[in-house]
């Protein structure tokens, strides 16, 4: 954490000081304290600047001229109350005069080090998906990332407008940078809140999957990989074994892939308990691509039924067979994007 030093029209002199340097010492070392407790306090350090110029009375009370943060409702609030407790240790200021304090947070040094959520090798796992392959696991952490989002959207202080970087460490947030500013602070406060809530749901170790720090970006754009499944430029689909040598005009790899899908879904569907019990049935609307390699990659739940039917599609999809060829494209493989319904529905 870096501190600037409080700029005051006034120099200020603490009350148990009799020379400048004594009192320059006593604010470094309150301004290192309050920061620390505001840290603290909020739970997770929030960048932000905060400016305070007030005048402080005879009997030590404080009279703020004008209050400011850039980032963060709860950050001001709890330097204001550190304020109180300054302006008890300062001499009055003289008519006329005033003091400014200015105090600077930043993101930890540590934190820089983070890397961006799609390039970690583990996100924190969803307990639910803890035994999935890695595919699927990666698929449900950006399921309930969705759910966070959806939810911060809904709040009545919501912005589009702003802006931030969330930092995460054991799957709880750790910093938070403000890049662009909402039009109320305390929207920062709330969404931090809501992101540290949810991300809770994962867990940072959970059956020996040890999570990686990384950084989370708001608003969160996905990746929008492959050509869709129906776009005219794809020259040929990917094709399971056995596909190729059933080949027709038409395009019945297309058709043999689709048949594969639904044979796939058929066999290995497992009904979650808790669905069975509350006699849940419907579509499960999933997303993925398949490589130019042949790999699967980018599981979505796009149409969402019930949570854990919803991660059963995932895991249905991250355990397709291999597919033998790629899907070829006007100038060679492509990815390829397909868009499935997943049917759950009791016999």
């Amino acid at each position: 954490m870096l501190i600037t030093s409080a700029l005051f029209a006034q120099q200020p002199e603490f009350l148990e000081c009799s020379t400048p340097a004594c009192s320059k010492e006593k604010l470094r070392y309150y301004e290192a304290h309050t920061l620390n407790n505001i840290t603290k306090d909020v739970g997770f350090t929030i960048a932000d600047s905060i400016y305070f110029r007030f005048e402080v009375s005879e009997n030590g009370a404080v009279s703020i001229n004008q209050q400011y943060a850039f980032a963060s409702a709860r950050n001001l609030h709890h330097a204001r109350l550190r304020l109180d407790v300054l302006a008890r240790l300062l001499k009055p200021t003289e008519a006329g005069n005033h003091y400014e304090w200015v105090l600077k947070i930043s993101i930890p040094e540590k934190a820089h080090r983070y890397k961006p959520h799609n390039e970690v090798k583990n996100l924190p796992p969803v307990e639910a998906c803890s035994r999935f392959n890695k595919l699927a696991r990666e698929a449900c952490f950006y399921y309930v990332l969705d759910e966070i989002i959806a939810k911060i959207h809904s709040e009545e202080t919501y912005d589009d407008s702003a802006t931030f970087i969330f930092y995460v460490k054991n799957a709880r947030v750790d910093a938070v940078e403000v890049l662009r500013r909402p039009k109320e602070i305390a929207f920062t406060d709330r969404a931090t809140f809501i992101i540290d809530s949810a991300i809770t749901q994962v867990g940072p170790n959970t059956n020996g999957w040890r999570a990686d720090d990384l950084k989370l970006s708001f608003p969160n754009k996905g990746p929008d990989i492959g050509v869709d499944a129906d776009d005219d430029k794809i020259a040929q689909a990917p094709a399971f074994k056995g596909c190729e040598d059933n080949a027709s005009p038409g395009n019945s790899l297309d058709e043999c892939f689709r048949v594969n899908l639904n044979q796939h879904f058929a066999a290995n569907f497992r009904y979650p308990e808790d669905a069975l019990r509350k006699n849940v049935q419907g579509n499960v609307e999933v997303e993925f691509t398949i490589t130019e390699r042949g790999k699967y990659d980018y599981i979505k739940v796009t149409e969402r039924l019930y949570r854990s039917l919803d991660f059963e599609a995932i895991r249905l999809i991250s355990i397709l067979p291999q597919v033998k060829e790629p899907a070829i494209g006007k100038n060679g493989s492509t990815p390829i994007r397909y868009s499935v319904p997943i049917t759950a529905k009791m016999r």
